[in-house]
């Protein structure tokens, strides 16, 4: 039997257009070949209706892309033949394969009904041609700075799809353009592509970049005030140099430098022309013009703003004319700049001296003293309570009122927004009027200091309210209208709310959208009957879309089931945009993309397919960074990772950490001890469980370091992390630990450290040996919980942030059995711009059996810039006294060793640490800007009060302090300073004082703290 109209075949050669390429959506597009010609549709002389037999999906060349296609075709075997799903499976077919062509051919076949009777049907074939794809560049150039900018700027890309007839031209515009820019005038070029293996091509880009312009000399008219010096310095930074090529933003580049020179010396209405002339090494450039009036503008009175920045403040350095209503705009400028730095109440008055053309405009500033909002006298407001009015008053005008400053300039827009709630609540003809603010007398206002009190003057008039008179609906599915109508009664017959009412809208849109209605949308129509309203909500929730297929792509090292993990969405089910959105953010997560891109594609108005695609990061990485500390000296830190082994998205990563701390409290180095660590880290995402991870660390040589001893641990641990929360984890570890001992002070070290033992010693008393180096093996479990409650884990403002530990030496390997637990959490709290950081620290430790302690390295103490910054780092601790060993020093040495005694005491003090530990701290955080220094918003000013004590709940190790009860039972300090962000690493410098120090001790009145970087 014969189909009935024959073989046709449908050929569609589709060039691989930027609308697919680009997922710019699955709208039907006449296809064209690569000549640009439309390519035959399958809409004529096609067998539609018959049934299909078989589908078939072939690439006779090859190039078929590891993630199956077929579930993507709706031409399936059992169906009818229809050319609009042909179409559709074109335009899916290229999206998810970015292939050169598609062939569609529809055969006779034969197919059996019901009955087992023979019947006329087709076999749909699919045949797909990959698009050849990039696999090297070759820059062919034979001046090496030419080839250096076609590299820059060629744009393409291995694994890239490339067609010369499509692809060449603008890959050539854009070669020959930053040729042309660099200075090469009369640059060519031409792409070769080569074909080296199975649609695999190499692109040669050849260009010849010809007589470049050169600069030979610049002159610069006489009749131009400048600096010739400083001039041709400015041009050398600018690229402009004699002898090098002229780029094409020279001119431009030259011309603005010009101007600013002449505008810094007062001549902002300057006319400069460059001109460009042959010579003998290339061209000259001439540099001439009119310089025109020059203005100076000269402000007097404390505060004033001077030379450039009066000029920006003003406006005058805009140039134009120097009219009456253009010094008064620079006067009401001047002011309002004053305002918004707190003197509400400045006066200013300009004066104009003129010379000739030439012109001086100076201000006499009176700025009085600085005010300060204290509160609003708010008049009739019913609606909205105090608390509201203001803060949608501080919303609008946030560089003003939101900083407690009033300029009168914000007041009318502030009025508007004011104005703008109240109609959002139904009063339409709400009013709203700012008066003047009203000064009282001087007072101290926390935190600023003495300010002016000012009392900001708010009157409303409300006007009559509208009520919602009824809340109809038109369209909706049975779940919105029982929603609707339990909303009913709380709506109706109140005051109408436009804002709640639309609110209310584009909820219910997301709800049916969480159902599946991923096409809904929802019309509000509002028809006022008198003073009420009467609200319709016209719905459009058209059809519950299920997903079709699931189509990865770009996973080039990312194994498939990686991905596929990590996907919310499931096939079948309702399309859900926050299965959407968890998904991408999923697959953010694993840390190997750069880029996700989720496209949903098809027409059919109940099912998509879903296209994900992935850019993949470099599996391998290099970092660096280091920094300086007052508290651990100079460092340099470089990490080396590969984070997708084997595809799997585990990752491997090796980190070292070298440099030298600081020599005794003073800023020299200790250049004889170096230090370094190495650690190799091995971790494994959901492993052994979804969402779990499996981490395997291997530390070498890790320096555990206070004033008085020095400990080297290293060891091998493993671990399993178990989310708990959105950002919270549970960690539950176990490790083998080998420490050893490096260097001790003998007063560290107190009754019953296990130090004692391995040293050889029968109690404290006893002198160290000659050699002191020994070593212990320590063996536990470890518990860490991380529960993060801020708002932002990069840069919080608001919430709080908890860390505990749990560390157990089960003894396995060694005699002793202890438990260690601390805990931290810290709380932000924002005050406007200003933000309070609330800490807490606790800890406490424990070691089995009569007369045994924690070693020295696991004590508790305090000091430093991390806890008590009025206190030297590891010296707020109980202490043993102990006689001051007499050694002959050399005077350069003798400085060294004054760190911890006084120096004609016969005795000194050795911190020892505690098992207990309890400190809080509070740090009032202000941005320089807040404070009217605007150029300073990445500069905060820092006040902090520390507080702490470290102790013995264990009686036996008795040091000095604890027996004769010389420890106090808090130590505090207070201090402040500045933090700065840079590009480089944060930065800090605090000071932090000691208000009750111990002259026994040797402690100092303040200790300075500097970090630079991150250690």
């Amino acid at each position: 039997m014969t189909c009935r109209r024959g073989r046709v075949r449908a050929r569609v050669l589709v060039q691989v257009l930027a609308l697919f390429v680009l997922g710019a959506g699955p709208a039907w597009s006449q296809p064209v070949d690569e000549a640009g010609d439309p390519a035959p549709s399958p809409d004529e002389d096609w067998p539609a209706g018959l049934p299909i037999a078989q589908v078939s999906l072939l690439a006779p060349r090859g190039g078929l892309p590891r993630e199956n296609l077929e579930p993507l075709l709706r031409v399936r075997q059992g169906g009818v033949l229809a050319p609009d799903l042909v179409r559709q499976d074109i335009r899916s077919l290229m999206r998810a394969g970015a292939f050169a062509a598609v062939e569609v051919d529809a055969e006779p076949w034969l197919a059996f009904d019901d009955d087992g009777e023979p019947i006329d049907a087709v076999r749909v074939i699919y045949r797909v041609y990959p698009a050849p794809r990039i696999d090297r560049i070759r820059v062919e150039v034979a001046d090496r700075a030419a080839r250096r900018v076609v590299e820059a700027s060629h744009g393409l890309d291995r694994g890239e799809t490339f067609f010369l007839a499509r692809d060449g031209p603008e890959v050539s515009r854009r070669v020959r353009a930053a040729l042309i820019a660099a200075g090469w005038p009369d640059a060519t070029v031409d792409l070769e592509v080569v074909d080296v293996g199975e649609n695999l091509r190499e692109i040669r880009v050849r260009a010849e970049p010809g007589t470049p312009r050169r600069l030979d000399g610049v002159v610069l008219a006489a009749d131009l005030p400048l600096d010739e010096r400083r001039l041709r310095r400015e041009l050398r930074r600018l690229g402009i140099r004699v002898g090098d090529r002229i780029p094409t933003a020279a001119e431009g580049d030259a011309r603005a430098l010009v101007q600013r020179m002449l505008a810094e010396q007062g001549y902002h209405d300057a006319r400069v022309t460059l001109l460009f002339s042959p010579a003998e090494q290339g061209e000259r450039l001439a540099i001439l013009g009119e310089p025109g009036p020059r203005l100076e503008a000269i402000a007097t009175g404390p505060g004033a703003p001077h030379g450039d920045r009066l000029l920006h403040v003003t406006g005058l350095s805009d140039g134009g004319r120097l009219t009456p209503g253009a010094i008064d705009d620079a006067t009401a400028s001047l002011r309002r700049w004053l305002q918004r730095r707190g003197f509400y109440g400045a006066q200013v008055r300009a004066r104009v001296i003129r010379s000739g053309d030439d012109a001086v405009v100076a201000f006499d500033i009176d700025r009085g003293p600085r005010h300060r909002v204290a509160g609003y006298d708010i008049e009739g407001a019913e609606v909205l309570d105090d608390s509201t009015i203001r803060a949608a008053l501080e919303e609008a005008a946030p560089e003003s009122l939101g900083r407690r400053v009033v300029v009168d300039d914000d007041l009318p827009a502030a009025a508007r927004a004011l104005t703008e709630l109240y109609r959002g609540q139904g009063r339409l003809e709400a009013d709203v009027e700012i008066g003047a603010a009203v000064s009282g007398r001087p007072r101290w206002m926390w935190p600023v200091g003495r300010r002016v009190p000012l009392r900001v003057s708010v009157r409303i008039d409300e006007g009559v309210g509208s009520r919602l008179l009824s809340l109809d609906i038109r369209g909706a599915d049975p779940d919105t209208a029982e929603r609707v109508q339990a909303l009913r009664g709380r709506l109706v017959g109140q005051p109408y709310r436009p804002g709640e009412i639309d609110a209310l809208r584009q909820e219910l849109v997301e709800e049916l959208r969480e159902r599946g209605y991923i096409d809904a949308d929802a019309t509000l129509r509002t028809t006022m009957v008198g003073d009420d309203a009467v609200v319709l909500i016209d719905f459009q929730p058209g059809e519950q879309v299920r997903l079709r297929s699931i189509t990865i792509q770009g996973n080039q090292r990312t194994r498939r089931s990686v991905i596929a993990r990590e996907l919310a969405v499931e096939v079948g089910q309702p399309i859900r945009p926050s299965d959407l959105e968890r998904t991408r953010q999923r697959l953010y997560d694993l840390d190997l993309f750069q880029a996700v891109t989720l496209d949903l594609i098809g027409t059919d108005p109940r099912s998509r397919d879903l296209i994900v695609e992935v850019e993949e990061r470099p599996s391998i990485f290099l970092q660096v960074g280091g920094g300086v500390a007052t508290d651990r000296g100079i460092a340099a830190r470089g990490q080396l990772a590969h984070r997708n082994i084997a595809g799997r998205g585990q990752s491997l990563s090796l980190v070292g950490q070298g440099g030298y701390t600081w020599l005794g409290d003073t800023w020299r180095v200790d250049l004889d001890n170096p230090t370094w660590k190495l650690s190799v880290r091995y971790e494994a995402p959901n492993v052994p469980a979804r969402r779990q991870r499996l981490v395997t660390e291997l530390l070498l040589n890790d320096v555990l370091q206070e004033r008085s001893w020095r400990v080297f641990a290293s060891g091998f641990r493993v671990g399993l992390g178990n989310p708990i929360g959105t950002r919270d984890e549970l960690y539950l570890s176990y490790g083998v630990g080998w420490r050893r001992l490096d260097d001790i002070d003998p007063g560290a070290l107190v009754a019953g450290d296990p130090w004692l033992a391995a040293l050889g010693l029968a109690g404290v008393d006893d002198p160290l040996p000659d050699d002191i180096h020994a070593s212990r093996l320590q063996t536990g479990p470890s518990l860490a919980l991380v529960v993060d409650h801020r708002d932002s884990p990069i840069d919080p403002r608001r919430g709080w942030r908890t860390s505990s530990l749990l560390d157990v030496d089960d003894g396995l390997l060694s005699d002793t059995v202890s438990v260690r637990a601390e805990t931290r959490i810290e709380g932000l709290v924002a005050l406007g711009a200003w933000s309070l950081s609330l800490s807490g620290h606790g800890g406490i430790g424990w070691a089995a059996g009569p007369g045994t302690t924690l070693p020295v390295e696991d004590r508790f103490v305090l000091g430093g810039s991390g806890s008590l910054r009025g206190f030297r780092p590891g010296t707020v601790s109980p202490a043993n006294e102990v006689p001051r060993v007499e050694v002959d020093l050399p005077a350069a040495l003798e400085p060294l060793v004054r760190d911890s005694a006084l120096v004609d005491s016969p005795t000194r003090w050795v911190p020892t640490g505690g098992d207990s530990l309890v400190a809080a701290s509070v740090e009032l955080r202000a941005p320089l800007s807040a404070l009217g220094l605007g150029d300073f918003d990445s500069t905060w000013l820092v006040g902090f009060v520390d507080a702490g004590r470290v102790g013995f709940i264990d009686p036996d190790p008795a040091p000095t302090s604890v027996v004769e009860g010389r420890d106090p039972p808090l130590r505090y300090g207070v201090g402040g300073g500045l933090r700065i962000a840079t590009p480089v690493g944060p930065i800090a410098a605090l000071v932090g004082a000691n208000p009750a120090r111990l002259e026994e001790r040797s402690e100092p009145s303040w200790v300075l703290h500097f970090t630079l970087g991150d250690l």
